[in-house]
């Protein structure tokens, strides 16, 4: 039998490496399945790619704990280890072995952590387009208030004052049309150059911040 204590370990190894693998690839295909997940809304969708992200990096930390143990068991020939005077090469090869193992699954690590790192910037990206999606179509909504609101304020001041006083005074119908669209023409006038000017204001801003959103 192999006089190192680290070779009687090599099912314990064996099957930690191996359970790490798997995981590693359930991480991986619920990434590959995530963003197409109906169910999920975006910051649900967020929060999770986050989790995952902090899983990973917890595991990221427990390998490189495990490959410093064994490296500095390797540097400095398995001193507090209980061996007999002679070297046994079958002792030696499963550290080198484990070590090779480990490196592949930090690898492994490192790759997800750079996916999962681009998946929650993209979807960042996209929250933020939708947000400026939606301010877009409430300023547009705005707006339609905004001309109803100018078009019935004439008309409702003008329809009061002359229902009012329809019966002390001689007035016609063409008078009130004439100061109807009077009114109208003023305010439509006012309407115009502001309204105008909120729209550049609003394009603006919306550009800027599809800008912003992108660089995220």
């Amino acid at each position: 039998m192999a006089s190192d204590p680290l070779y009687a370990l090599i099912e314990v190894f064996n099957v930690t490496t191996a359970c790490v693998n798997q995981f590693l690839n359930l991480i991986e295909h619920k990434l590959a399945g995530l963003p197409d997940n109906e169910h999920y809304e975006d910051f649900d969708m967020l929060s999770n790619l986050r989790y995952s992200k902090d899983i990973l990096y917890r595991q990221q930390r427990q390998l490189e704990q495990v490959s410093a143990w064994l490296k500095l068991h390797q540097l400095l020939g398995r001193i507090g280890w209980w061996t007999t005077s002679t070297e046994d090469p079958k002792a030696s090869q499963p550290a080198k072995s484990f070590l090779r193992r480990y490196k592949y699954l930090q690898t492994r690590v490192q790759k997800l952590q750079a996916q999962y790192q681009n998946a929650i910037s993209n979807l960042m990206n996209n929250i933020n387009l939708k947000k400026v999606e939606n301010a877009s179509e409430q300023s547009k909504r705005i707006g339609k208030l905004t001309f109803l609101a100018f078009l019935f304020a004439p008309l409702s001041l003008t329809t009061s004052f002359f229902a009012m006083n329809i019966g002390l005074m001689n007035l016609r119908l063409k008078t009130w049309l004439a100061v109807t669209i009077g009114l109208l023409s003023i305010t439509f006038f006012l309407m115009v150059v502001n309204f105008s000017g909120w729209i550049r204001l609003l394009q603006n801003k919306r550009r800027h911040t599809t800008k912003k959103a992108r660089y995220l």
